[in-house]
């Protein structure tokens, strides 16, 4: 028999707005089960609100946009794959059909409040992990960034290198150019050539 038991990872993990939704889902589960749907979608609501705020998302109103912008943000942080936005995605159809029920009268809420129960036990286990995985993002882009600049420092320095190199030749042919002609030049430049190898 499930009861709000099988979620007191969500307690134990502080994050209690949502488990204190998720005890009439619960309470609901054997007794009436499209109670408990309905109950399961303010979890929902619950639950992108927090991917929100550890995301520092600035929420919109329609709860469907607010997913839609939720999973392009954290996908494309590679902070969601593909399974995880369908599970979303999947309670969020189903929560619309209880939250406007009298459009869907073949409901079946014995089957929909386990498809309920089994997404949430996933979704709220990655919810829980997603502070941890945005640190190990933003640690991951510092320490590209780094690397980037770090690179960058190093173009630069030879580049800087390459430079006083050039003007070193130059000062080197002045002299030859300046105080004998071209003949001059040219035998310079001919043995800066055999002397650099170049």
């Amino acid at each position: 028999m499930k009861s709000i038991d099988d979620f007191s990872f969500v307690a134990e993990a502080g994050l209690n707005e949502i488990y204190e939704a998720l005890i009439p889902a619960m309470r609901y589960y054997e007794t009436d089960s499209k109670q408990s749907c309905i109950n399961f979608r303010s979890v929902l609501a619950l639950t992108v609100a927090q991917a929100e705020k550890y995301s520092n998302m600035k929420p919109v109103k329609k709860l469907e946009k607010r997913i839609e912008n939720l999973c392009f943000f954290l996908k494309k942080r590679t902070l969601m794959d593909d399974g995880m936005e369908k599970e979303l995605m999947v309670v969020k159809r189903i929560g619309d059909k209880y939250h406007h029920s009298e459009d869907y009268p073949d409901l079946d809420p014995q089957k929909d409040r386990l498809t309920f129960y089994c997404a949430f036990q996933e979704i709220l286990k990655w919810l829980i992990s997603l502070p941890e995985r945005i640190e190990a993002y933003i640690a991951k882009r510092r320490a590209e960034k780094a690397e980037l600049q770090r690179k960058k420092e190093e173009q630069e320095r030879l580049e800087q290198i390459e430079q006083l190199e050039r003007e070193e030749r130059i000062a080197a042919i002045a002299p030859w150019v300046l105080g004998g002609g071209i003949a001059a030049f040219i035998i310079g430049a001919l043995i800066y050539i055999v002397r650099s190898g170049k």
